[in-house]
């Protein structure tokens, strides 16, 4: 509920029955990222380290501050030790994806992108960004199925996203201007933001 005071206060509560609930240390040091108070987070998850070393929502904490602080070896390194602990712990994949696509080790992007999409079916965003991750490697056709499977994960909701790199993966990568046009035509139906660059393909094209 976002409700940080209360759930700061019930934590604290539990530690004073139980000190070594290590969960409890989990909400006080993600309240205090919340907060965007990162000394006290930094400083919680290390108290909670001390009783479990492994402990991947703590190592997840650290990680989104190291992020906050432009920290990046920090972060990624935090992010993965909390995947090796919970594999299925999405949200550091997820970042461990995005940091990745920067540094163009597309590679690890598939990785956990794939990983992503593949406990969450309906995870749009990830299955585009696992499309532009497939496209930098050079695998075109993985990179034209991933679209198509944001456009099934996003139903009628539309995945305008999706559509644009899928257009331009035809007409830049695949040489395929009549399928390009289609999916551009598609992202402007769909699209409510600033389009000009999907104007300028389709006038190039």
């Amino acid at each position: 509920r976002n409700e940080l005071e209360e759930a700061t206060t019930l934590a604290r509560d539990a530690l004073g029955y139980q000190p070594k609930n290590v969960d409890a240390y989990c909400v006080l040091a993600e309240a205090a990222v919340k907060q965007k108070d990162h000394l006290r987070a930094r400083l919680l998850a290390a108290q909670g380290l001390k009783l479990d070393a492994d402990a991947s929502c703590l190592h997840y904490t650290l990680g989104v501050v190291a992020l906050r602080e432009k920290e990046t070896a920090a972060a990624i390194a935090s992010f993965e030790r909390a995947i090796a602990k919970d594999p299925d712990l999405l949200e550091a994949r997820f970042h461990v994806a995005e940091i990745s696509m920067g540094f163009k080790d597309f590679k690890k992007a598939i990785d956990n992108y794939a990983a992503v999409t593949k406990q969450n079916p309906k995870a749009t965003a990830a299955f585009v960004n696992l499309g532009v991750a497939y496209k930098g490697s050079g695998q075109f056709e993985e990179a034209e199925k991933a679209y198509r499977q944001a456009m099934e994960a996003a139903g009628t909701d539309g995945a305008p996203a999706a559509h644009y790199n899928l257009g331009v993966l035809y007409l830049r990568n695949m040489n395929d201007h009549a399928r390009a046009k289609a999916e551009l035509k598609v992202a402007l139906q769909l699209s409510d933001s600033d389009n000009d660059s999907v104007f300028a393909m389709l006038e190039e094209i």
